[in-house]
């Protein structure tokens, strides 16, 4: 056997390598662990005489290198297809990877010692070194700051193409949710989530459990999962648990969903909450309007100054947050405005529903931003009433959720790929006519492409039509938020006053 014969067997001692240094792997099983990973490969012996470089092991990001190696080697010899190559790597890295237990153990351990801000550091680490954060794709994504008319977006083009997630299972795991998904494989169609570890929390009397989220959509970007697989819910608790959660971890966010087709979560079957650090565009949104309410004395209530609808409430003590929020959503869950289209329910189906974000702001006061959202649809607006014009929906398809409301917005892969195709046209390189043909492969990108050149002609460089693509990205997504916006009209503030009366608040601040 050649020496570039021997890359694979390298591999092998440089993954327990990675493992031990990134990993916790102990040096006593590291002779166990050699023998599984060649079964895994089908190999009958491991490499004599290789040391690893452990300072160039130290300083890896992921084991993405080592995998490839290892994975390439399988396929051209020919011991798995190349369709199983995916599977393979997930394979060999919980081999090396941690127990749960182990984990779990550490973080808390972490906490005791070095306070929850380093256990959180420690876990997310952990995340990128197991490879459960691809951070080789996360660094390709592009991202930026918009300027908006009522406060900054952040924009990211998702460039690690994000699998759509199968919601539910007619197997085992039930979805990409469940936390038996830890050690699990995957097969066809369905993410592996192998090496996943989750960390249990006991929020508002139940079990729930802590994990970094592999999309990475923002800083600390985390889910809290149930224990239970069962639906999403608007329920008057929510606060509880999202203000327990803080008081564990106060230096995030904690955000949930509206629990209805097309206005939040991709997955409403597994009841999950979200969250991350705490540096979102809407928490800088000033006030529109402060009421006041008197049987809330301790509580500022504020209609903010965003593209949609938001409340938020804020008090020095959480029960004052907890049952204004119970009474607002009492409330809003049945209330309609025709002159606004807001149709509350269709028979038994319900359109209304909330979503929420609760932080400590810089006051260290408990804080609720609560989003009034429907999803009500008619003959004349298939996809709602509060929803995107058709031609948007080639900048961003998936419903607009708690994250975009937050403003953060996370675009398609298929956008960054095509911005070279989108300048040719705005160079004159392409002729706007060729898109006629149903079958181009820019077609889909028509009425963006008919307005840039509309506005700013053919006759600019590549560094204006870069700038000018940018504007129109930033502009649709504003508008893609406003069109959620479901008391946005002059009708619609009068609208909101008479549903925050019923509530018990009228405009004046509490002091």
């Amino acid at each position: 056997m050649s020496k570039s014969d021997n890359a694979h067997l390298k591999a092998i001692e440089d993954l327990l390598c990675y493992s031990r240094l990134h990993l916790m792997l102990n040096e006593e099983n590291a002779s166990y662990l050699r023998n599984r990973l060649l079964d895994l490969l089908d190999l009958s012996e491991p490499i004599r005489g290789y040391t690893p470089d452990e300072e160039t092991v130290s300083k890896m990001k992921s084991p993405s290198p080592i995998l490839k190696t290892l994975t390439d080697f399988a396929v051209t010899a020919k011991k798995i297809s190349a369709a199983a190559a995916v599977r393979l790597e997930y394979r060999l890295l919980d081999t090396v990877a941690p127990l749960p237990s182990k984990v779990s153990e550490a973080f808390d351990d972490t906490a005791a010692r070095k306070g929850i801000k380093a256990a959180c550091d420690f876990l997310y680490d952990y995340y990128v070194k197991s490879n459960s954060i691809k951070y080789d794709e996360v660094i390709s994504n592009l991202g930026w700051t918009a300027e908006g008319s009522l406060g900054k977006l952040n924009i990211m083009i998702n460039m690690a193409r994000r699998q759509r997630l199968p919601k539910t299972s007619a197997r085992y795991p039930l979805c990409p949710l469940c936390t038996e998904n830890a050690g699990f494989t995957g097969e066809t169609g369905y993410p592996p989530r192998t090496a996943f570890r989750y960390i249990p929390l006991f929020l508002d009397d139940k079990v729930w459990y802590f994990h970094y989220s592999p999309f990475k959509y923002f800083s600390g970007h985390f889910n809290v999962v149930s224990s239970v697989h069962e639906p999403m819910t608007n329920s008057p608790d929510s606060p509880k648990t999202m203000f327990d959660f803080l008081e564990i971890f106060p230096h995030y966010f904690i955000a949930y969903n509206a629990p209805l087709k097309g206005i939040g979560a991709s997955n409403t079957e597994h009841d999950h909450y979200l969250g991350g650090e705490c540096d979102m565009p809407i928490f800088s949104a000033g006030a529109r309007l402060r009421l006041s309410g008197a049987e809330f004395p301790d509580l500022r209530v504020t209609v903010t100054d965003w593209y949609n609808t938001a409340l938020r409430l804020e008090s020095r003590r959480r029960q004052s947050v907890e049952r204004a929020y119970a009474v607002i959503l009492n409330e809003f869950l049945d209330y309609s405005a025709p002159k606004l289209r807001l149709r509350a329910s269709s028979g038994k189906l319900r359109h209304n529903a909330t979503a929420l974000t609760a932080r400590f702001n810089k006051d260290n006061e408990y804080t609720l931003e609560v989003f009034l959202r429907n999803n009500y649809a008619d003959e004349e607006h298939p996809n709602g009433v509060f929803d995107s014009v058709p031609e948007y929906r080639t900048i961003k398809d998936e419903s607009i959720g708690v994250i975009e409301s937050l403003g953060c917005f996370i675009l398609p892969a298929e956008l960054g790929e095509s911005a070279q195709g989108i300048k040719d046209f705005m160079l004159g390189k392409s002729a706007l006519k060729d898109l006629s043909d149903p079958a181009h492969p820019m077609t889909q990108y028509l009425p963006m492409i008919a307005q840039l050149i509309n506005d700013n002609g053919t006759n600019i460089d590549e560094d204006e039509a870069e700038r000018a693509i940018e504007q129109y990205i930033n502009k649709t997504c504003e508008r893609l938020l406003a069109a959620t916006d479901i008391f946005g009209s002059d009708n619609g503030v009068k609208e909101l006053l008479k549903l925050l009366k019923k509530c018990g608040f009228e405009p004046g601040a509490n002091a």
